[in-house]
């Protein structure tokens, strides 16, 4: 009797630890994947488990040296975790770290590698190339000649102002003499009226 006692025991003891081990939350896909190389810019990341997490559940992306990458409107919806690049990420290793709560309310880390390889399309640099054309076209030096028939008319304009100034000034000059002159004949002519009226 205790015999059989001992193998239902075992029997049920195996029946129920590979559904415990199910259970257990774990990531099942992700992108990028672990070990990928990526030959394209990286703008969201995807964390899929084999069961449901918790919102409590997040992620960080760190570079070679530690520093971690923006990462912003990071969603838990119900086995999926995602969120958003905000920064333009450059060429090398990175490290995804992830912490997540589980169905069963344990707390579980984890992290995986990846890589970015992301080269310069030779289409991109024709385009490039293209743009800055136009502005070397334009760096001519300017020639001697182009810049002398354009003096001569400002220095004869110059030149041409101060003589009429000149000739205006004459008549100006003229008139004040002449009533300084007719003044002086008034008052002449008055002194002699009234010496003629004394006598």
């Amino acid at each position: 009797m205790r015999v059989l006692i001992i193998f239902l025991s075992l029997g049920m003891i195996l029946v129920m630890y590979p559904q415990a081990v199910s259970a257990h939350t774990k990531l099942q896909a992700s992108i990028p994947e672990q070990g990928e190389i990526i030959t394209n810019p990286l703008h969201e990341i995807v964390l899929e488990f084999n069961t449901e997490i918790k919102a409590l559940s997040s992620f960080k992306l760190k570079d070679e040296l530690g520093n971690e990458v923006g990462i912003e409107e990071q969603v838990v919806l119900g086995s999926v975790m995602t969120g958003k690049v905000t920064e333009t990420i450059s060429n090398g290793s990175y490290v995804m770290e992830w912490r997540i709560v589980g169905e069963d309310g344990h707390p579980i880390e984890g992290e995986f590698n990846f890589s970015i390889d992301y080269e310069v399309n030779s289409d991109e640099l024709n385009v490039s190339n293209e743009v800055q054309q136009p502005f070397e076209e334009h760096e001519v030096p300017v020639e001697p000649h182009a810049v002398a028939p354009t003096s001569i008319p400002q220095t004869e304009g110059q030149f041409t102002v101060s003589n009429a100034d000149s000739s205006q000034s004459l008549p100006a000059r003229n008139g004040v003499w002449i009533i300084i002159g007719i003044a002086i004949i008034a008052l002449l002519f008055i002194t002699v009226e009234l010496r003629r009226k004394k006598s």
